[in-house]
């Protein structure tokens, strides 16, 4: 079969779209004839066609407001994570910013080594204590301390 791009569109935007003759001849031009037993008012098939646009319109409304949520929720993340609510360690470390603070961390062996000073700033995963005798800043792994005690 041969491709007449004169006809095409894309290439031709004057070009009249035809149909092939051997789809021609298969053209049914016999009036619609209307189904025996059916009239055009046909309340049960209304009723039935009312219900099923109705539900597509549901169905379209709830995967347009799922879209919306999903939209806020990946753009509108704003402020702290949400491990700074209080429920979790870092929020709870942040509350007591500015206090005394005694860190435990668990060594090899069943030992402990301890980091005191006061709490100057919470992250995500880390915390940062103030030494009381030098003023030297110790950043501290969050995950890896095991008790920490509030002067």
């Amino acid at each position: 079969m041969a491709i007449n791009w004169t006809d095409n569109k894309v290439f031709n935007p004057n070009a009249q779209q035809r149909m092939p003759m051997n789809d021609r001849t298969n053209i049914n031009t016999a009036p619609a004839r209307q189904m025996p037993g059916v009239t055009e008012d046909n309340t049960q098939m209304d009723k039935y066609a009312n219900n099923q646009n109705r539900m597509n319109d549901n169905i379209m409304n709830k995967m347009i407001i799922e879209d919306q949520l999903m939209n806020d929720m990946l753009t509108d993340r704003q402020g702290p994570p949400p491990v700074m609510n209080k429920e979790y360690i870092a929020g709870f470390l942040k509350e007591n910013i500015g206090r005394g603070v005694r860190a435990e961390f668990p060594l090899a062996g069943g030992f402990y080594v301890d980091k005191a000073g006061i709490l100057r700033e919470v992250g995500v995963n880390y915390f940062v204590l103030e030494d009381y005798i030098t003023h030297a800043r110790i950043m501290c792994d969050l995950y890896s301390v095991k008790f920490v005690t509030i002067v």
